[in-house]
């Protein structure tokens, strides 16, 4: 995995100058510039960036104004609008725009970094998080298509079987779950280290117990439900 890239958007040169150092030799980023709206959605438009600061107050087009463009264009980029003039774009506005975070000026290199890394690690673990999320259900939907037609309790009518992957969780071969979603633990009451059964009426238990069993045997690490 390469560095991670910041635009950083402002019609102060000076100033860009001093967030560029900061954020390549002190947070060993990579970072690009732009002194206005226009020139930064080019920049987006030709390469992808983890993060956008932009001023809030420049000319043509300003900082609230680019925010908007952006989240129409790339709505999962985060972006942090800085500005001295909180009378202008209070911090519940910006925030309400779709921006990730805020930042006054005059800037303090210290909140500078500390903002900067906290959309950075925030926004990394939302990714691993999807992409665990990802392989849950692809495992999920593996595990249903090896499973074959569903095995039903003797005495009862077959009926339509419908699947969610909104309810994840991994189960070994005795039904104690592995890991699951927290949809599963507020809908069910179940958690980690809990049947699956245990949510089975008594009547049924032990038939769809030993069907589990038999669907799963030879293969417990693909076993999903």
């Amino acid at each position: 995995m390469g560095k991670q890239r910041i635009l950083v958007v402002d019609d102060d040169v000076v100033l860009l100058e001093i967030l560029q150092n900061v954020i390549t030799n002190q947070m060993s980023l990579e970072c690009d510039l732009a002194t206005n709206g226009r020139l930064a959605l080019e920049a987006c438009d030709k390469n992808h960036y983890d993060l956008v600061i932009t001023d809030a107050r420049m000319p043509e087009m300003n900082g609230l104004e680019l925010l908007a463009a952006l989240k129409e264009r790339y709505p999962k980029l985060d972006v942090i609008v800085m500005t001295g003039f909180t009378n202008e774009f209070s911090y519940i506005e910006v925030i309400r725009a779709g921006a990730s975070d805020y930042l006054s000026k005059p800037l303090g290199i210290h909140e500078i970094e500390a903002k900067i890394s906290r959309v950075l690690r925030e926004r990394t673990v939302m990714k691993d998080l999807m992409e665990h999320n990802q392989r849950l259900q692809e495992d999920a939907r593996r595990w249903v298509e090896e499973a074959g037609p569903t095995t039903h309790a003797p005495g009862r009518e077959r009926g339509a079987t419908a699947v969610s992957f909104d309810l994840l969780m991994v189960v070994d071969v005795e039904g104690r779950i592995r890991e699951c979603n927290g949809k599963v633990s507020r809908i069910w009451g179940l958690g980690p280290d809990q049947s699956i059964f245990d949510r089975i009426d008594p009547e049924d238990a032990a038939a769809v117990r030993s069907a589990f069993r038999t669907s799963s045997a030879g293969n417990p690490a693909s076993v999903r439900a």
